[in-house]
């Protein structure tokens, strides 16, 4: 069977932009729209970089620096190396629904398969200390809805998150669980046999490269990836200023339909 590649040529151009300093998604939407494509940025002075709104000489030097190949060609390797692809935008099986948001992923990192259906998803999130209650629910309305044909969108964290990913599982159905972390590492380390068998039936996915450690400041980035995927979220059982309410904002700026269960 013929190997699929880690990245692809245009994925390449873009990895360079994931790479640099200072450039975010919406920088990068604004750098293409003034220079028309990738190639514009790449190909840009200095002096013309520093035209766009919000590209200062620090930004413009992190551009410069990121056509060295060698930044790029190592990331890929490390890919490889665990099994991952790196997809970006303008690739056929990046993921649709990402496209409507103003901020999408630069790169996704995908370890498993994405697939067309999966544009009919729903999420599900809540909190990691989660009750009994929580837990039979997560579970019945992830393997309810995978039944029905949603493919499950979640966190990967403790409590909600997993038994929502391990509902939907129950169901013989799919799965994307979205990690705060680079896919070189399982985060939580208990969900290593989790993991496995999310990405036989679906895929583990991040914007992180790839061996970046769990940190908390990468969840709320996290979190609109999960909502950015779904057609809605359904939220059970969450803490006031916690993750779960953060993607639920997320479907809120993002026009999605947004569920909460009622508690016991």
């Amino acid at each position: 069977m013929e190997s699929i590649e880690t990245v692809s040529e245009i994925g390449r151009k873009f990895l360079r932009m994931h790479l640099a300093s200072g450039v975010g998604p919406i920088r990068l939407r604004k750098l293409i729209e003034h220079f028309g494509d990738i190639d514009g940025v790449l190909t840009a002075s200095a002096g013309a970089l520093q035209r766009v709104d919000g590209v200062g000489p620090k930004v413009a030097e992190g551009i410069l620096q990121a056509r060295d190949e060698s930044a790029v060609e190592n990331e890929i390797a490390r890919a490889a190396e665990c099994g991952v692809r790196i997809l970006c935008r303008e690739d056929a099986d990046y993921p649709r629904p990402l496209l409507h948001v103003p901020d999408p992923p630069t790169c996704l990192y995908v370890r498993g398969e994405l697939q067309p259906t999966d544009s009919v998803a729903l999420a599900i999130v809540g909190t990691r200390r989660c009750s009994h209650y929580a837990r039979e629910q997560a579970l019945r309305f992830g393997e309810l809805l995978a039944g029905a044909g949603f493919t499950i969108v979640s966190g990967f964290a403790r409590g909600v998150d997993g038994f929502a990913h391990q509902g939907a599982l129950r169901a013989g159905g799919r799965t994307i669980a979205v990690f705060g972390n680079g896919l070189a590492h399982v985060y939580p380390e208990e969900h290593a046999e989790l993991a496995e068998k999310v990405i036989k039936s679906g895929a583990l996915v991040s914007e992180l490269t790839i061996d970046v450690a769990p940190d908390s400041k990468n969840f709320p980035g996290r979190n609109r990836i999960i909502a950015a995927l779904s057609l809605g979220v359904l939220v059970i059982e969450a803490g006031h200023g916690r993750g779960a309410l953060i993607t639920a904002e997320a479907a809120t700026d993002y026009n999605l339909e947004l569920f909460a269960l009622p508690g016991a």
